[in-house]
Order: structure tokens, then sequence, then C-alpha cells
């Protein structure tokens, strides 16, 4: 009888020391979390891990790994496998949206002992959303390391941190002030209807009040003040006090805002907000401007972050601003170190910044990457046309981890011009990015684009590209047009030779994911086909789509 043939996608070595690299991993994790740093068993799990990782780079120049949930795996093989509801690398993964990570060989023991450190405390965070995997990912910023995430998530690497970097999914958008906002019962004309026995302030009545504001510091006092001057307000006549009791106000919103009396300046601003919609005076609505430019000025805003508030209060009191505050709420975001602040701060700016995308065009050119890459991300939570032309800008960003978040939010945005920037990210020297840009063209139906990527199709070009990409490729010439698919999918999954290099192998393996985006009765034959294959790696592959098509 004919001895069956078996070609392995990977050689028993490089099986065997990935297999070891995982074992050894799993086995650091725990051991850090008993040692501190300076002890030598710590020292000596440290060195052992970043051995083995040195003996792998020695043959390949990246080591990526798929993620399931009770499993991870390298090139199609199962290498680790865990079924323990705690302590499991692949379920911690897997449950944090992560799908692969990729190691390069220019990762520094810093950069994997980094990795190891994430593993250790995402467990403990698990009340928390803000220290998801993505998110300490994203924080850690290991420059040799990339990842990819359901709706990727991320981060981050906001982390984007990389699970900063992903919007939640279904998740309203922010309310402006006018939806947001606090409520005043009654219209605004009954509002300032007038009331008898109120007399204009005279000039020592002003006096007498800007004196007495420096010395008042306790709430109820501050309190009072504000509703003797919005009862003032309501006397039309005295145009004259306008001006003075701005000032008044301003600076009481001052006073509250440093004894982290957030609430009561959110009223302020409330009142102030609805005033603004009945006056047409000029000259008055700029004086309230000018209350509102103070509320938002870098000393107010640092104090919403340095303070107790909670992130309603602070979300309500900064959606009262405008675009003019757009360059001080900037400031204040490269400055934070809190990651549930920044992504609050993301998420505000994104409410702001719909009005005016352009005003978020200065801070793209900043030299901090990370702040760059956060208002590229904040320009994707607006899903505005308008922000696809600043996020062109940043596609050739040096730091890949800016390139990756501008490509993300360009798959957020609804929009044709998004189609030619994503052909532009395929030729990225980073993989997260080619995949990430392939995987954003599908939601387009075009012949034009169909023609342009199956010419990367070829044998010949499939043989020079990773795993992934080929597979990325070959389902989204699928997605995009299953028929005219078809004929280069099946001619790709009959090439056979008698001694099936790895390449090849690879290139079969992608053809039958991409048969299964096809889904015709003809494509189901070939899979049929390829699950009675002699080749273990085609056949469980064609079994597993077979049974995800059922």
């Amino acid at each position: 009888m004919e001895e069956e043939y078996q070609a392995p996608e990977v050689s028993e070595k490089e099986l065997e020391i990935v297999i070891d690299i995982l074992r050894t991993l799993s086995k650091t994790v725990k051991t850090f979390n008993v040692y501190p740093k300076d002890n030598p068993i710590y020292q000596k799990f440290a060195a052992e891990i970043c051995g083995k990782f040195n003996t792998f780079f020695e043959l390949n120049d990246e080591l990526p790994l798929y993620i399931e949930q009770y499993s991870l795996l390298y090139k199609g093989n199962k290498v680790f496998y865990s079924e323990e509801r705690t302590d499991s690398i692949p379920l911690l993964l897997f449950a944090d949206g992560l799908r692969q990570i990729v190691f390069h060989k220019e990762i520094s023991p810093e950069e994997i002992t980094d990795f190891i450190d994430i593993l250790r405390f995402a467990p403990k965070s698990a009340t928390s959303d803000d220290d998801d995997i993505v998110t300490l990912l994203w924080e850690k910023n290991i420059r040799n390391m990339g990842y990819t995430a359901v709706e990727d998530t991320v981060d981050d690497r906001l982390a984007i941190e990389e699970s900063l970097i992903q919007e939640p999914a279904g998740r309203e958008d922010i309310q402006s002030p006018e939806a947001g906002g606090p409520h005043y019962p009654g219209p605004a004309a009954s509002f300032f209807s007038s009331q008898p026995g109120i007399e204009p302030l005279t000039d020592t009545d002003i006096e007498a009040i800007r004196g007495e504001l420096s010395s008042l510091e306790e709430a109820p006092l501050l309190s009072s003040a504000v509703e003797l001057f919005f009862e003032l307000l309501s006397d039309e006549k005295d145009s004259e006090a306008f001006p003075e009791i701005m000032q008044a106000l301003g600076k009481i919103l001052e006073i509250r805002m440093k004894k982290e009396g957030i609430g009561d300046a959110i009223r302020i601003l409330g009142r102030l907000k609805d005033i603004s919609a009945v006056y047409q005076d000029p000259v008055r609505t700029g004086l309230i401007k000018n209350v509102f430019l103070k509320a938002g000025s870098p000393e107010n805003i640092s104090l919403l972050f340095r303070g107790s508030a909670k992130s309603d209060d602070i979300t309500q009191y900064l959606l009262f601003l405008d675009v003019d505050s757009i360059p001080h709420l900037v400031s204040v975001l490269a400055e934070l170190r809190d990651r549930k602040q920044r992504r609050l701060l993301c998420e505000i700016l994104a409410g702001i910044v719909r009005k005016d995308i352009d005003a978020l065009s200065g801070a793209l050119q900043d030299d901090r990457w990370y702040l760059v890459r956060n208002i590229a991300m904040i320009l994707g939570m607006t899903k505005e046309a308008a922000a696809v032309k600043p996020l062109e800008g940043i596609l050739k960003h040096p730091e890949p981890r800016v390139r990756r978040e501008a490509v993300k939010a360009l798959a957020g945005i609804d929009s044709g011009d998004t189609k030619k920037l994503f052909l532009t990210a395929m030729d990225d020297e980073d993989l997260t990015i080619r995949i990430s840009g392939l995987r954003s063209l599908r939601r387009f139906k075009d012949s034009e684009l169909f023609r342009i990527l199956s010419a990367r199709a070829s044998l010949e070009k499939l043989k020079k590209i990773s795993f992934e990409e080929k597979k990325e490729l070959l389902e989204t010439l699928a997605a995009l047009d299953g028929k005219s698919a078809f004929s280069l999918l099946s001619e790709l999954f009959r090439t056979k030779r008698f001694i099936e290099t790895d390449e090849m192998a690879e290139i079969r393996v992608s053809a039958s994911y991409g048969l299964g985006v096809v889904g015709t009765p003809e494509a189901v034959a070939l899979l049929q086909e390829g699950a009675a294959s002699k080749r273990r790696p085609l056949r469980e592959t064609c079994l597993k789509i077979l049974k995800g098509l059922q």
C-alpha cells in the first residue's frame, strides 16, 4: 500500500521551539507573580524566555500566533492548549478580543517582560474595562510586537493601547450640550419675564459685590450670589450691569472649580446656555462666550481631571464648550496619565470636534506620536467624511502605531474616498496595517478594485507573502466578487505538487478560506474534495470551513 504523504507546514524543529517558548512563557507569568524583579529566580526565568525567543529568531524574522479560545496556533499548528479558567493565556487573550499576536525579531528583553507583565496584571483588572489587554498593550507601547483584535480593539498597542485604540460597538454618539445638558423648567421667554421689586445695580452695588467675591469661599454663599445675579439678569433693562454680572459669574465659576464644585459650575454654564439662546445682541452674546472660554481654560480643564469629579460630570461640563476650547483640551490630553481619563477625554473631543474637524489639524503635526495616534482615533470616532483628508495625511507617519490607528479610523468612516487610502495601506511595511487595509476594502463592490487586487494574487506573488496575508487577500477577493473570484480560487486550490512546499501548502489552504467566503455549491464541492485530502493542513481547514457553512 502506498504510504500516505503529509507535507508539514513547518519543520518539526521549528514547531518544537515555538511549543517550548509558549510552555516557558506560561511558567514565567506564574513565576513573575511570585518573585520580585531582584530575585535570582525571577532573573533566571526572564533570561530563559528571552533565550528561547532568540533561538526562534535565528530561523525566522517574526513569530505570528493565532488565538482561539483555548489554543494558540502557529502556521495552522496547535502549539499551546489550556482549558484552565484562570491563568490560561489563550482564554485571557481571546476574551479581550485579541485574535493574533506577532513578535518581531528585534523585540528586546524589556519588551518581552513588558508583555509578560500585561499577562500578569490583566486578570487582576477583570472588573475594569479600562485595563483590558488591548488597552494595556497600548499603554506599554511594545514597538516590536503587533496584534489584531476584534473590531480592532487598539491598541492599543489608545492603544490605543491597542483596547483605547477601538470604539465600543453600538455606542451612542456623545450628545451635544443642547441634547445632554442640564434642563431648566419653563420656556426662556417666561424665565426672563419682568419681576416687580427688582432694581438695577448701582455702581456702588457692583463694587461692593466685586470686593466681597474674593472672600466668598463657602458654597452656600456662592450659590446665593449666583441666584442673585441670574435674578438681576431677568431685568432686561439693566444693560449696563450685564458686563459686571458676567465677570462675577466667571469669577464664581473659577472659585467653585478650585474647590471641586463642578456641580455648581455645570449649573452656571447650563443657565448661561439658556440665556445665550435668548439674546441677539452680539455684545451680550460675546460677554457670555467669554465665560465659556474661561471655563475651557487649560487650568480649569486640568482641575477637572486632577480632582475627584465623576465621569458623567466631566462629560457634561466639557460638552458645554465649543471649538475654541479644542486646543486646550488637546493640550490636557497630551499630559494625562490615567487611561480612563484619556479615553473619556477622547470621546468628549469627538463630540465637540464634529462641528469643526479642521480644529484638530494642528495637533496632527505634533512631535509626540502618542498624541497624534489619539487624534487619529478621535477623528475616526466622529465618523465624519470630513475626517478622511486629515487622516490621509498621517498614513505616511514614521510611527507604525499611528498608521495603524489611522487605518482603523478610516475603516469606521462611510465614504468612497477611503478606498484609495486602503489600497495605499496595502503597501505598508507593517503586516497589521496591510491586513487592516485588505479587510476594509471588502465593503466596496467594485470591478476595478477586484482587478487591482487579483493582480496581486498570482502564484508567484502569493509565494512571497506570509500565510496571514495570503489568506486575507483571497478572502477579500471572494468578498468583492465571489463569481469572478471562484475561477482564480479553484485554480489555486487545485494546484498540486508531488512534493508540496510550505508556500504551496499555504496557498491551497488560503484558497480554501476564499472558497468558504464564496460559498456557492461549486465552492462547497471543492471544499469537500479538500476534506478528503491526505495533506493534513488542507484537510483540517476544509473540514473546519464546511462545518461553519452548515
